[in-house]
C-alpha cells in the first residue's frame, strides 16, 4: 500500500506538525519577535501590531500546573488521531502525531499605576514540548539534542514544521490586561475539512489577578473577510491539560499522500459556552483591530466574564 514510505513520512510529518497546534494554541513585554521584549512607556495603551507570540524558554519543565517563572498554565495539549479514515494511515502515524505537546503560559503581576496598584498581564508565551525522561520539556530545533530529546530525522522535520506554524500564531492586540491572538486551524465542518481561525482573548482581572481565556471561531469568506461563526465562544477551563482529537479525511489525500487538509480538529477547546456580547460581535471578527475596537472588546469581555454569572472560579494570585 505504501509504495513510497520515505516520501510519505516526510510529507505527513510536515502535516502532522501543522496539527500539533490543535485547539487547545507581552504588560511590560511587547514582543516584535519571539522572545524579544520591549518596555511599555505608559499604563493606558493599546498595541494593534500583528506579531508572533513570545516563546517559552527551551528547557522549561511543563507539568500540569504553571511552570517556574509563570503564574498560569493556560493549556497543554497533545494531538490524537481519533476518527474518520484512520485506515488510510500507516501504523506509525499515531505516535508521530502525539510526541509533541503545545503549551501556552501567562504571567500576571501586581504593579503600581496612576490609578493605583493592580494586576497586569505581563507576558504570554507559547512553546513546543516533548517527553524527556519523566517530564514534558520545552524544546526547539536548536536545543532538542542538548536537552536530551535526541529526536530522529522524521521527528526533527515535524518539530521544524511545527515551529514554522508557531510563527503563524499572531498576537493581534494587547493592552495592560488583555492579549488577543489568532491561530489558524483546519476544522471538521459539515463533513468536510475547512480552514478557519481560532481567536483567543486572554484577560487578567486587575483587582485580584484572576485569569480568563476565551476562544471563538472565525470563518474566512471568499472575499477574504473573516466572519464570526454562529456557535458560541468558549470560556476555557483554567489550567487545561487535554488531548486534541483529530479527524482524518482520505478525500484530502493525493496518490496516498495527505494534503494540508487531511487532518482536522473537531471542536473548540473545552470550557463553558460564552455567547459573544452583541455590541462587540463585529469587532470580534475583524482581522485587523483598531485601538477603539480593542478598548470596546476588552470592556465588554471583562464585564461579561468577571462581573456576571460567567465569572470564572479561580484562586486569586498571591
Amino acid at each position: 500500500m505504501w509504495a513510497y514510505p520515505a516520501r510519505w513520512m516526510v510529507r505527513s510529518g510536515a502535516l502532522i506538525a501543522a496539527l500539533t497546534l490543535g485547539p487547545t494554541l507581552s504588560c511590560s513585554d511587547f514582543s516584535t519577535t519571539p522572545g524579544q521584549p520591549s518596555t511599555a512607556e505608559h499604563d493606558d495603551f493599546v498595541d494593534v501590531r500583528a506579531v508572533p507570540l513570545e516563546r517559552i524558554r527551551p528547557g522549561t519543565v511543563i507539568g500540569d500546573t504553571a511552570p517556574t517563572g509563570w503564574t498560569h498554565l493556560i493549556f497543554k495539549t497533545r494531538s490524537r488521531l481519533a476518527s474518520g479514515d484512520l485506515d488510510a494511515l500507516p501504523s506509525w502515524s499515531a505516535e508521530l502525531s502525539s510526541f509533541l505537546c503545545t503549551v501556552l503560559v501567562a504571567k500576571a503581576s501586581r504593579a503600581a499605576s496612576p490609578a493605583g496598584a493592580g494586576y497586569r498581564l505581563e507576558s504570554l508565551a507559547i512553546g513546543l514540548g516533548t517527553r524527556i525522561g519523566q517530564d514534558d520539556v520545552i524544546i526547539s530545533s536548536d536545543t532538542q539534542q542538548g536537552l536530551g530529546a535526541n529526536l530522529g530525522p522524521i521527528k526533527r522535520i515535524i518539530l521544524s514544521q511545527a515551529e514554522d506554524r508557531l510563527n503563524q500564531v499572531l498576537r493581534v492586540a494587547r493592552t495592560d490586561t488583555l492579549i488577543v491572538f489568532d491561530a489558524p486551524q483546519t476544522m471538521l465542518t459539515e463533513g468536510r475539512h475547512q480552514l478557519v481561525v481560532f481567536r483567543y482573548a486572554v484577560l487578567v482581572n486587575p483587582s485580584d489577578g484572576r485569569l480568563a481565556t476565551l476562544v471563538w471561531r472565525l470563518d474566512r469568506g471568499r472575499d477574504g473577510q473573516d466572519r464570526l461563526h454562529p456557535e458560541p465562544a468558549v470560556l476555557m477551563k483554567p489550567n487545561l491539560v487535554t488531548l486534541c482529537d483529530l479527524h482524518v479525511d482520505k478525500r484530502e489525500f493525493t496518490a496516498g499522500i495527505p494534503t494540508s487538509r487531511a487532518f482536522a480538529t473537531m471542536r473548540l477547546p473545552l470550557g463553558d459556552p460564552f455567547p459573544m456580547p452583541q455590541a462587540i460581535r463585529a469587532a470580534a471578527a475583524k482581522k485587523q483591530l483598531t485601538e477603539a475596537m480593542v478598548r470596546s472588546l476588552e470592556a465588554a469581555l471583562r464585564q461579561a466574564v468577571f462581573l456576571t454569572q460567567h465569572a470564572i472560579k479561580e484562586n486569586p494570585q498571591q
